[in-house]
């Protein structure tokens, strides 16, 4: 039996008014669940819990935020849909896809 999996996006903001040039704007990672999307978003540079661990500035929220079971899309397109081309022009793509699950 296949495993069928969803299409989870993070979108980075920037919190002390910058954007991380070393990581996309956004990451599109294709995952069975929210907690295997989570770890390879990790995997790839993302971090959670800025704030609290002293990363991010307390007056603009984290820089990322965790999936959870209602932000899949059933197909990338759906996915991508409504990305923001905010940060065009940055020295990181914008946009950065993992895909398939394995």
């Amino acid at each position: 039996m296949a495993t069928t999996t969803k299409w989870y996006e993070f979108h980075q903001s920037n919190p002390g008014g910058w954007f991380d040039p070393n990581i996309p704007l956004n990451i599109v990672i294709e995952a069975p669940d929210p907690d295997t999307a989570n770890a390879k978003a990790v995997e790839l540079g993302v971090y959670f819990d800025g704030q609290f661990n002293g990363i991010d500035c307390s007056c603009c929220n984290d820089r990322w935020y965790r999936v959870s079971e209602y932000d899949g899309s059933d197909t990338l397109a759906e996915a991508t849909e409504y990305l923001s081309d905010y940060g065009e022009g940055r020295a990181a793509p914008n946009l950065f896809i993992s895909y398939p699950y394995e």
